[in-house]
């Protein structure tokens, strides 16, 4: 609904532009499971198409990005998922914005480690995936959601920040769902911060969320904490919180409340020149409390990632990106751990037009299987062009 709305304003927007990229990526590698290597050879398209505008107080962005994926040594039909999505913002009033989004992915999905994990633009660090989702494969999926924020300065450096969000994310069909379950979820959290001065600002956090698998399956967390914001330098910024959270969970009619966990994070990006070019780290280690996707409830999770970026040349750069994260529990079925780690080397032809060349290696444990590695070697090629309509 809101694409159509978004759609049909942006087309009579004040401004308004459009966005187009492609992606090819082919790799090779192998994948070892009870100690037997098992080799690979797939070819990964992503697409990208996309219109965004502006008309007074709105402004709102549309984009449509299917993935699609071919197995060369399975030697059957490409897997394709569908991926949209929506984004409105619209100013109410000075110090007043209020943001609406929508979301929507259906096809065959591949939940395997080496795939290459999406990249946000706003973001340095790559995500965190969960470690039970490494060994769902590929399969029909389906995921939809939708949120709604307002974002609201109460006075002189004090921002109020509102959040909620509900949606449904897991397998298309009913064989799928005995591989992954359809789990619905709806969260809602409040933010107020307060900006101390040019290197300081705090924040107060209380959150809540619901999931719920089917009718005999539900996991609720509550959660609050409190963080700071602190830059030391023009080219160093960091942050550090602390709270804790409080878990219910019904697992085939046995309800469980869980004992109050402690959950923190900590966080660092700098900025510097070495041999007069800029390389960009950034680091993120936290310990949370996690749903598991396949039903068994809620528990501790300790999660990081890293990134480190170096660009030696104007059209040639460097890039290496960690994540991994790791169950604390004592429910044996959760005992788990991913570990993941890529090295990309970049070259851009022109501003629309680049290639890459790297490699990802992924490490996987749990206490019902040994650990297993995977490996992969890729080279993609992209391209991207976008005008003013």
């Amino acid at each position: 609904m809101l694409a159509a709305v978004l759609l049909g304003a942006m087309l009579a927007a004040d401004t308004a532009g459009w966005q187009l990229s492609v992606r090819s990526e082919t790799r090779s590698g192998s994948v070892e499971a009870a100690g037997v290597p098992t080799p690979s050879l797939s070819e990964q398209i992503n697409v990208l198409a996309g219109i965004a505008g502006t008309s007074g107080r709105l402004r709102g962005d549309i984009a449509y990005a299917p993935i699609l994926l071919y197995d060369f040594r399975a030697r059957g039909d490409a897997d394709v998922l569908h991926r949209g999505f929506a984004t409105q913002i619209y100013k109410l009033a000075r110090g007043s914005t209020l943001t609406l989004g929508e979301d929507v992915a259906y096809g065959r999905r591949d939940f395997r480690p080496l795939t290459p994990q999406p990249t946000d633009p706003k973001r340095v660090l790559p995500p965190v995936e969960d470690p039970r989702l490494a060994t769902v494969g590929v399969i029909p999926y389906l995921q939809w959601g939708a949120s709604a924020g307002l974002d609201q300065a109460l006075a002189t450096g004090i921002l109020l920040g509102l959040r909620g969000s509900y949606g449904a994310s897991g397998g298309a069909d009913a064989s799928a769902r005995e591989v992954l379950p359809l789990q619905h979820t709806a969260d809602a959290s409040a933010r107020v911060g307060w900006v101390l001065d040019r290197r300081d600002s705090v924040g107060l956090l209380a959150s809540f969320s619901r999931t719920t698998l089917n009718s005999a399956t539900s996991s609720s967390i509550v959660a609050g904490g409190v963080g700071i914001d602190h830059r030391f330098d023009l080219s160093t910024e960091g942050s550090l919180g602390a709270g804790a959270s409080i878990s219910r969970d019904e697992v085939n009619g046995v309800s469980t409340l869980a004992p109050v966990r402690p959950t923190a994070v900590a966080a660092l990006t700098r900025s510097e020149l070495v041999f007069g070019r800029k390389v960009v780290s950034a680091a993120r280690v936290a310990l949370d409390t996690a749903v598991d996707p396949l039903g068994s409830g809620t528990y501790s999770r300790v999660e990081g990632s890293l990134s480190v970026g170096f660009a030696p040349l104007r059209d040639l750069s460097f890039q290496v990106r960690g994540s991994g994260s790791r169950a604390l529990t004592h429910k044996t079925e959760l005992q788990n751990s991913l570990w993941q780690l890529e090295g990309t080397t970049s070259w851009s032809f022109t501003r629309r037009m680049d290639a890459s060349i790297g490699c990802r290696t992924a490490w996987a444990d749990s206490a019902a299987s040994p650990r297993t590695m995977q490996w992969s070697a890729f080279a993609s090629i992209g391209f991207a062009y976008g005008e003013r309509l």
